[in-house]
């Protein structure tokens, strides 16, 4: 028996890949979907990228106050090599990238949603949980 090719394997994953999005596109084009209005699932995300614009506003306002104060050096934010400031002058940098960083899949799927008006109070209330989630960290 011929080994696999990796031509072969990537034939048979694309194959599989699109009878999936087709079976997919089928199910979503009939089912019927429950009413809900569209501004109940766009708050969060509002919200969300509304806590991610102040996030960078105080990362900017802690870093460019801890360059004024001598608590870090303008060389650290230019190569991220030399000594770094102090805990708390990182902290909003972090909390930044995770608000960058995590949420996509969440931006996306509700993206989707609102694009296919397919979706009802229970993926609201969990928008609503992502966002919270969110708040925490």
């Amino acid at each position: 028996m011929r080994p696999k090719t990796i031509g072969a394997t990537y034939l048979m994953i694309g194959v599989v890949l699109a009878v999936f999005a087709a079976v997919l596109v089928a199910v979503v084009r009939t089912t019927p979907a429950p009413v809900v209005q569209g501004a109940a699932l766009i708050q969060p995300v509002v919200a969300l990228v509304g806590l991610t614009a102040i996030v960078a506003l105080a990362m900017a306002v802690y870093r460019n106050v801890a360059l004024i104060r001598g608590a870090a050096s303008a060389r650290y934010f230019q190569t991220y090599a030399a000594e770094s400031p102090a805990e708390r002058v990182e902290r909003p940098a972090r909390a930044y990238m995770n608000l960058l960083e995590l949420p996509v899949l969440f931006y996306v799927v509700c993206l989707l949603m609102l694009a296919t008006s397919r979706f009802d109070s229970v993926q609201v209330c969990r928008a609503k949980s992502e966002l919270a989630s969110a708040n925490l960290t």
